[in-house]
């Protein structure tokens, strides 16, 4: 399946933002072709979380034969500049022909600590939220380097006959740690004797 165009993307996004329950019934009812064997939706923690959407997480709660594809990363500084590059720049995805150069950023050491904590602790939660549905932990750093490994695991959770996967989406920022943050030697110096040590050696 392609990419869907941006016009597509933003209409579909205001559809969901104001039909939350039915643009989700509608995807997971949807009559589709016999060739279709497993559909599905990315969420973020972060995603939501508020307003009329949040009864999306209601309805998942509810269906616990949804099957659950958890991603979660190793690295979580990398995480962070991830979700921070995106803020920053409004790019949550790209392909192979639509390079991104993201920006170097400043990272407080508050923040990560803030933002170290919030990750581990929604982790958490995700894992008990869907402790009644069946669900498969994926690390992602594992995606990256072993990724026919994984499509087979992936496959198999859902019950999809072993074949070829592929996408169009790129990875957007490539870069080491240390040419992504302006300020990552201070980040590296504060957080040596700490559990989050292993961060630095990307």
């Amino acid at each position: 399946m392609g990419v869907p165009s941006p016009m597509l993307r933003q209409m579909l996004l205001e559809y969901r933002r104001a039909h939350p329950l039915d643009f989700l019934e509608t995807l997971y009812n949807w009559n589709y072709d016999a060739g279709v064997r497993a559909v599905g939706v990315k969420l973020l923690y972060i995603h939501a979380r508020s307003g009329a959407e949040a009864v999306l997480w209601e309805w998942l709660a509810q269906q616990t034969q949804v099957r659950v594809i958890h991603v979660v990363r190793d690295n979580l500084l990398r995480q962070v500049v991830s979700l921070e590059q995106a803020f920053a720049t409004g790019q949550w995805m790209t392909t192979a022909d639509r390079k991104i150069e993201p920006p170097r950023i400043e990272l407080p050491v508050a923040h990560c600590e803030k933002m170290f904590g919030a990750i581990g602790r929604n982790r958490a939660a995700i894992r008990q939220f869907f402790h009644a549905h069946q669900v498969l932990e994926v690390r992602y750093e594992a995606m990256l380097a072993e990724g026919d490994t994984v499509h087979r695991q992936l496959l198999d959770f859902l019950a999809v006959a072993p074949r070829p996967l592929s996408t169009e989406l790129a990875k957007i920022n490539s870069r080491p740690l240390a040419d992504s943050i302006t300020n990552y030697r201070e980040l590296e110096r504060h957080f040596a004797d700490t559990e989050w040590a292993h961060f630095f050696d990307d």
